[in-house]
C-alpha cells in the first residue's frame, strides 16, 4: 500500500553545486602553496551560515524572476553540508524542485548571489578599516603640525621650549607607528581575504531524489511493526485475561479440579445434559469433575459443597445441577439445594415446583417433607428448591436458623451442593462460605479476569471459607482455544469408538460431532 501510494506522488529532482573556500596566504590566486587549509575550513563553516542570509535569497530571486517569475527560493533550498563536521574545505548547496530545470538554474544563482555577497562583506570590512587608519593617521599629523607652530612662535624660557620638543617627538612616534599600522593592514589585506570560487557548477538532474516507493514502503512496514510491538505491549500489560491452566492456578491459589466444554449450539440454557446424553463427552467430563473432588480433600471428606462464580452468567447453576446428577448416578445420597434466592435456575432445570423450598423452612412455615422434592428417575436425588424470593436474601442465609438447617443437612446424605449468586456480585456467597465444608469455583476464561479471580479467593478466605478448586466451564477453540483443544483431542481420541448409541436419537448427531460444533455458549 505505501508502495502504491508513494509511486504516485509528485516527483522531486535536487541539483546541487560546490563553492571552494581559501584563505589566502599572500595572493588571491587559488594557489594550493599560498592558503590555510584550517582557516580555509574553519571559514567555511562559517560561511555555511550566511547562504540563508536574507540579501542571498533576496538577489537569487531577483536573478531567477526573468525565467521563472515569482520564483522563492525558500521553498526550494534543501540546506548546505556541515563543512565544521569534517574539517572539509568545500561548501556544497542544494536546492530541491519538482522541476529539474528549474532546480539546476536554482542552486547556480543561488551559489552566485551567495559568492557576491560574501565578496561584499569583505569589501565593506576592507573599506571600513582602512578609513579608521586613515583618520587616525590625519589625527596624529595634524597634532604633529601642531607642536611644530607652537615651537616656531615659542619666546619663552629654555625649559619650556625643551617640554615642547619632547611632546613633539612623542607625536611624531604616534604618528609614524600609526603610519606602520596602516601600511600592514594594507600588506595584509589580501591574505585575510577568503576567496569563495564555484567548483562545479550544477548540472540538470535526471533522477528524482523522491519519492522512493521502496524506502516508504520500509519504513512503513518498520513503523508498523513497532505500532504492532507496542499495541502488543500495552494489550498484555492491561491484559487480565488468563491463558495457561497454569496461570489460573496461580491467581486462584488451589487446582483445577475439572474443564467443562461448552454444550452445542440449540440445547437450552439450562440443560441437564448428563441425564439427557450420558454418554457424552460434556458428560464425562461431569464425571471426572466428580471424582476430581471426591479426592480434593481426602483427610475431610467434604460432604456441603458450594458451587458459585466469581460474575453472573458463568454456568455455575448448570454445573451444580449436573454434578449433583453425576453424584447420584454413583450411587450417592445427594441434597442440592438452590441458595440464589435472587435468581434460582435449579427448579427449572429438574422440573419442580419454586413456590415452597429453602426461604419456607427457614421461616418455619414448612418441613417439605424431608427437606426437598425426589427428582426424576433417581430416588437418591433431592432437591431443594428456592421458595418465594425474600427482600433480604444475605440476612436469611446468615441466620442461625441457616446455621442448623446445614447441620442438619448432613445427617443422612453423602453429598449437600448449594447453588448460590455469584461471589462477587452479592454477599450471600460468601456468608454461605463460612457454613460450609468447600467452595467450588466456577469460572468462563473467556469472561472470567485475574482480577475477578484473585478478588473471588480473598472473599472466600476472608470470612474463613476454604476453596477446593476452580472448575473451568464453557471450553470452547473461540474463548478458552489451547484448553479446547487438549480435551477435544483427549475426547474424540478415546470414545469415537466406545460411545453407544445416545439414550436420546435426537440428541445423538450433536453428540458425535460436537468437537466441530462446540463453540456456543449455554
Amino acid at each position: 500500500m505505501a508502495y502504491v501510494y508513494s509511486s504516485g506522488e509528485q516527483k522531486i529532482y535536487q541539483a546541487s553545486t560546490t563553492i571552494f573556500v581559501q584563505s589566502n596566504g599572500g595572493t588571491a590566486a587559488i594557489d594550493a602553496l599560498n592558503f590555510d587549509p584550517a582557516t580555509s575550513a574553519s571559514l567555511a563553516a562559517s560561511f555555511s551560515q550566511l547562504v540563508t542570509a536574507a540579501q542571498v535569497f533576496l538577489d537569487t530571486n531577483t536573478g531567477m524572476d526573468k525565467l521563472y517569475p515569482g520564483y522563492d527560493i525558500a521553498n526550494h533550498y534543501a540546506g548546505s553540508s556541515n563543512p565544521s563536521a569534517s574539517g572539509s574545505q568545500e561548501l556544497t548547496l542544494s536546492v530541491n524542485d519538482s522541476d529539474p530545470r528549474r532546480a539546476e538554474a536554482g542552486v547556480n544563482a543561488l551559489a552566485g548571489a551567495f559568492v557576491a555577497y560574501v565578496g561584499s562583506l569583505e569589501n565593506a570590512a576592507y573599506q571600513r578599516d582602512e578609513q579608521s587608519y586613515t583618520r587616525q593617521i590625519a589625527a596624529d599629523h595634524g597634532q604633529v603640525r601642531t607642536i611644530q607652530r607652537e615651537i616656531a612662535a615659542y619666546k619663552g624660557p629654555q625649559a619650556g621650549l625643551n617640554g615642547l620638543k619632547s611632546a613633539l617627538s612623542t607625536d611624531i612616534t604616534t604618528w609614524q607607528t600609526a603610519q606602520s599600522s596602516a601600511a600592514s593592514f594594507k600588506a595584509s589585506a589580501d591574505s585575510t581575504e577568503a576567496t569563495l570560487t564555484v567548483l562545479n557548477r550544477a548540472g540538470l538532474p535526471s533522477t528524482p531524489i523522491a519519492p522512493d516507493p521502496k524506502r516508504t514502503a520500509l519504513v512503513a512496514a518498520f513503523l508498523a511493526l513497532v505500532l504492532a510491538g507496542a499495541g502488543i505491549y500495552v494489550y498484555d500489560r492491561f491484559d487480565e485475561s488468563m491463558k495457561t491452566p497454569e496461570e489460573v492456578e496461580e491467581v486462584a491459589g488451589v487446582p483445577i479440579l475439572g474443564t467443562i466444554p461448552s454444550f452445542a449450539a440449540g440445547l437450552p440454557k439450562y440443560d441437564l445434559i448428563t441425564a439427557d446424553q450420558p454418554r457424552s463427552p460434556i458428560s464425562e467430563a461431569y464425571r471426572l469433575l466428580r471424582t476430581n473432588i471426591q479426592f480434593a480433600d481426602v483427610d475431610r471428606r467434604s460432604k456441603v459443597l458450594l458451587i458459585t462464580s466469581c460474575v453472573p452468567g458463568e454456568g455455575k447453576s448448570t454445573t451444580t445441577g449436573n454434578l449433583a446428577q453425576v453424584f447420584a448416578e454413583s450411587g450417592k445420597e445427594v441434597l442440592v439445594v438452590d441458595t440464589d434466592l435472587r435468581r434460582p435456575t435449579l427448579h427449572r432445570m429438574f422440573g419442580v415446583q419454586a413456590r415452597e423450598g429453602l426461604t419456607n423452612i427457614l421461616s418455619g412455615t414448612d418441613n417439605l417433607n424431608g427437606h426437598g422434592y425426589v427428582g426424576e428417575g433417581l430416588p437418591n436425588l433431592k432437591i431443594l428448591a428456592s421458595g418465594p424470593l425474600p427482600p433480604n436474601p444475605a440476612d436469611i442465609l446468615g441466620s442461625n436458623r441457616m446455621q442448623a438447617l446445614v447441620g442438619g443437612m448432613r445427617t443422612g446424605r453423602d453429598v449437600v451442593l448449594f447453588d448460590s449468586p455469584p461471589i462477587l456480585s452479592v454477599a450471600d456467597a460468601s456468608v454461605l462460605a463460612s457454613m460450609v465444608d468447600g467452595v467450588i469455583l466456577v469460572i468462563d476464561v473467556g469472561k472470567t479476569s485475574r482480577r475477578d479471580l484473585a478478588r473471588a479467593r480473598e472473599s472466600v478466605e476472608g470470612v474463613g471459607g476454604k476453596l477446593l478448586g476452580v472448575v473451568i466451564n464453557r471450553l470452547s477453540p473461540r474463548t478458552s482455544g489451547q484448553y479446547y483443544y487438549y480435551y477435544s483431542h483427549y475426547y474424540s481420541n478415546y470414545y469415537a469408538s466406545n460411545l453407544g448409541p445416545s439414550p436420546r436419537p435426537a440428541l445423538a448427531a450433536d453428540t458425535r460431532s460436537w468437537l466441530g460444533k462446540l463453540i456456543g455458549r449455554r
